[in-house]
C-alpha cells in the first residue's frame, strides 16, 4: 500500500557510533625453540627484540644460553646455564641422613636454674635486686 510512497525519515541506525566491534589484537605467539649457535660469541651477538627472549643451544659446549632485552636503555640480560647428565641409576628423592644434634653444647634446665640463682645471689648482694 505505501510502497512507492517516499519516506521523508531515511532509517538511521541508532547505535552506528556507539557499538563498533573491536578489531582483534593478535597477541604474540611465545617461541619455545632453541637456536642453535656454535660458541658463547655468537650467543652474545645475536640480535633480540625488546620485549623479547631467546633460548640458545649451543652445539660445541654443554651449555644453553638466554638472551633477554627488556627495553631500549638496559642493556640485555644474558644467562649461561650448564648441562649436566643424570643417570637414571640414581634416585630422584633419595631420602637424606639426618645427623644427630650435638646436644652436649646446650644447657640443660638445672644448669639454666642454678645459674639463675647464682646470679639473683649477686644482683642481692650488689643491692640491684629491687630495682
Amino acid at each position: 500500500m505505501y510502497e512507492n510512497y517516499p519516506n521523508p525519515y531515511p532509517y538511521v541506525n541508532p547505535y552506528s557510533g556507539l557499538a563498533r566491534p573491536q578489531p582483534p589484537i593478535m597477541t604474540q605467539q611465545p617461541n619455545n625453540t632453541f637456536v642453535p649457535v656454535s660458541n658463547i660469541n655468537e650467543a652474545k651477538n645475536y640480535m633480540v627484540a625488546y620485549g623479547n627472549s631467546v633460548t640458545f643451544k649451543d652445539e660445541n659446549a654443554p651449555y644453553i644460553y638466554t638472551k633477554t632485552a627488556i627495553s631500549q636503555m638496559d642493556a640485555p640480560i644474558f644467562k649461561r646455564y650448564r648441562l649436566v647428565e643424570e643417570t637414571s641409576e640414581m634416585p630422584v628423592n633419595a631420602p637424606k641422613e639426618e645427623k644427630a644434634m650435638d646436644l652436649s653444647v646446650f644447657v640443660t634446665k638445672d644448669e639454666f636454674g642454678a645459674l639463675r640463682k647464682e646470679f639473683d645471689a649477686l644482683k642481692k648482694a650488689l643491692g640491684e635486686g629491687d630495682k
